[in-house]
């Protein structure tokens, strides 16, 4: 019998799993932090299998997805391309990790996963793992519906593994743009996580798919904003904290969009906002990682992550003078305080400004291991408050352009109604909704009704009671939201 894990106990293994990959790419997975990496990832195992006596935890890959007992785990999947793309090019359709799966088992898998070459099917990166001694551990075959080669529709145990893993699979969001914008998210990531990857190797930095990324955040803004942004803050962990600058470029985009039809300030906007924390690459892991307040020498350590993130950018001959500009003076003050301290007189530009707007915004508005989120109104209030640290012209436009009801926020309608905000109007308690609930029931996305509520209709809502609770973790409800 395999675990039934839960959608959190997932993304806490697939998180920790990842987080060994890459530092196995980094440092080789002799690492200290693979090595402790792996040894959670056997201890969460053996806890969701102790309570039902489960011998292992199955995870299946699927559609770009882990999946786990027939269902999609949109959480998991979010932030782990990388992972994924590892595991079926091995030729496997998913990971099977008995109940008492050893760290040494985990780094096993990790060595093999972390491998440039791979090996040429599964047959063969199972051979890989045995020559390693790994016993707890296997690559299972694709589900038998799926396509050949790795790229499964589902994901199938091998031989005493204990069944399909995915007889069932739950494909995530539906329509195709949903599906799309969940791609759009994953490939982003993976962009990061490999810029990293380059930054921490001290290679120049390939800049070009960061073009092609910011091209397809912009259409998909303008395609479907409120379903983009939803999905940004749905996953629960943000590794590496990428989730953040994903949340920074998107926001900064939908306000220059909004602002202006100049196309290309709209992309060289969005590719700073991307950009605009690379220098943490180079920040002390510990530090970076730390999940609570940090001491003034973490501090000190911390803020060098803009002038890191500068000459990071500088020594890449395609980089973009405003993503540089960004990286560096995103801290700054326009009262002279914040960091990095400059000799003379320092001057921040317009996107420098927004991006420091954004930044600030996403990070009180995020929930952090450390502290809660808070609302948007509250998070405008405090940064109005502010002085001397904003273009306060810039932050009223700002707050106009974003809204007390953000995009991709779900609310409560005066005729008991349930929508998802897809963008601002004049008045900030009534922007553009698309209805998804109606009488307690979703509502089909072709059936969906878009309603400006500054212009009340006669038949519907005119205004957002309150914002409504989050949706549940499901591919599903985030495509409703």
């Amino acid at each position: 019998m395999n675990s039934p894990v839960t959608p959190t106990g997932v993304t806490a293994i697939v998180e920790r799993l990842l987080f060994a990959l890459v530092n196995a790419q980094l440092h080789g997975p002799v690492h200290a932090r693979v090595r402790d990496a792996c040894a959670d990832v056997a201890s969460l195992v053996g806890q969701h299998c102790a309570p039902t006596g489960a011998r292992a935890v199955l995870l299946g890959v699927a559609a770009d997805q882990f999946v786990v007992d027939g269902r999609a785990v949109l959480g998991a999947s979010l932030f782990a391309k990388r992972l994924l793309q590892r595991i079926e090019g091995r030729g496997a359709g998913g990971v099977e990790l008995d109940a008492a799966v050893t760290a040494d088992d985990v780094v096993g898998l990790v060595d093999v996963l972390a491998r440039r070459v791979a090996a040429p099917d599964l047959v063969a990166s199972a051979h890989e793992l045995a020559q390693r001694g790994v016993r707890g551990v296997r690559l299972v075959p694709p589900y038998a519906g799926g396509r050949e080669g790795g790229g499964a529709d589902g994901a199938g145990a091998a031989d005493g593994g204990g069944g399909d893993a995915a007889d069932d699979v739950g494909a995530g969001p539906g329509t195709e743009g949903e599906r799309a914008v969940v791609a759009l998210h994953q490939s982003t990531v993976d962009l990061l996580q490999g810029l990293t990857i380059a930054a921490c190797q001290g290679r120049e930095l390939d800049l070009a798919p960061v073009s092609s990324v910011v091209d397809r955040m912009v259409a998909s803004l303008e395609r479907d904003a409120g379903f983009l942004h939803a999905l940004s803050h749905y996953p629960e962990y943000d590794f590496f904290t990428f989730g953040h600058s994903i949340r920074v470029a998107l926001i900064a985009i939908d306000v220059v969009r909004r602002s202006t039809d100049d196309a290309d300030l709209v992309h060289r906007v969005g590719c700073a906002g991307l950009l605009h924390d690379v220098g943490k690459s180079l920040v002390r892991w510990d530090v970076l990682h730390k999940r609570g307040p940090l001491d003034a020498d973490e501090k000190r350590e911390m803020q060098r992550h803009s002038a890191l993130g500068a000459g990071i950018l500088l020594a890449n001959r395609s980089a973009d003078p405003l993503a540089v500009a960004a990286a560096y003076g995103h801290h700054c003050d326009l009262c002279g305080g914040g960091y990095p301290q400059t000799c003379g007189e320092f001057e921040q530009g317009l996107v420098t400004r927004l991006v420091k707007i954004c930044d600030v915004y996403e990070a009180l508005t995020a929930v952090r291991p450390y502290k809660a989120s808070m609302t948007p109104a509250r998070a405008f209030r405090t940064m109005l408050g502010m002085k001397g640290h904003f273009d306060e012209e810039l932050l009223a436009h700002f707050v106009r352009s974003v809204g007390v009801y953000p995009a991709g926020t779900r609310v409560r309608l005066d005729d008991g109604s349930l929508g998802r905000v897809v963008g601002q109007t004049e008045d900030l308690r009534r922007p553009v909704v698309d209805v998804v609930e109606v009488d307690g029931g979703p509502v089909a996305g072709d059936d969906r009704r878009r309603i400006d509520l500054s212009v009340a209709p006669v038949d519907g809502p005119s205004v957002v009671v309150a914002a409504a609770p989050p949706v549940p973790a499901t591919p599903a409800a985030v495509a409703s939201a």
